[in-house]
């Protein structure tokens, strides 16, 4: 079940866009839903970097959304306040809201643990769902770079977090 926070968060951004929309000019303290809204998918990263009661390739799945997630909303954040410092101001409006409808669209499919292997159907909405919000992103300039999107990360980690990946998928493999 999903945390209602996170209803309330994205309810917020959308009436602060609803209400920037009207008055032609950003108001930052949306950045704050932002940062709360990033927090909560930093937090389904971790959840699902460190779970052992999916499968892994589903926990990937799961990790990717809420990376790209994250990304996006921190993007969307810089753009909002350098919308805010030269005067753009309707148009970052205009650019997030359908950014942020795909975002609460995934957030829908993987917001909440599961219990169960994902089924195909299930992994290819969830892929549908996330090329949607990536694509919206990347033609208002909201999706990051390579480089911003792999900022942070521990390559040495990640590298031996794919290994494992391999590992196990070679183990459920050779089970079969």
């Amino acid at each position: 079940m999903k945390r209602f926070s996170e209803i309330e968060i994205f309810d917020s951004v959308y009436s602060k866009l609803e209400e920037m929309e009207e008055q032609q000019k950003v108001d930052l303290s949306i950045t704050n839903d932002f940062d709360v809204l990033m927090h909560r998918f930093q937090e389904l990263e971790s959840f699902w970097i460190g779970s052992r009661k999916v499968k892994i390739d589903d926990a990937f799945l799961l990790y990717h959304c809420a990376r790209n997630c994250s990304s996006i909303l921190s993007k969307m954040k810089n753009r909002f306040c350098q919308a805010h410092e030269s005067h753009l101001n309707p148009q970052v409006v205009r650019d997030a809201s359908p950014v942020i409808s795909s975002m609460q669209a995934l957030y829908d499919l993987v917001g909440t643990p599961i219990e169960e292997p994902l089924s195909s159907e299930k992994i290819s909405l969830v892929l549908k769902r996330l090329k949607e919000m990536r694509d919206r992103a990347s033609n208002v300039s909201m999706l990051p770079s390579y480089q911003e999107e792999t900022k942070g990360l521990n390559v040495l980690q990640l590298r031996k977090q794919f290994a494992s990946i391999a590992e196990g998928l070679q183990a459920e493999f050779f089970e079969k």
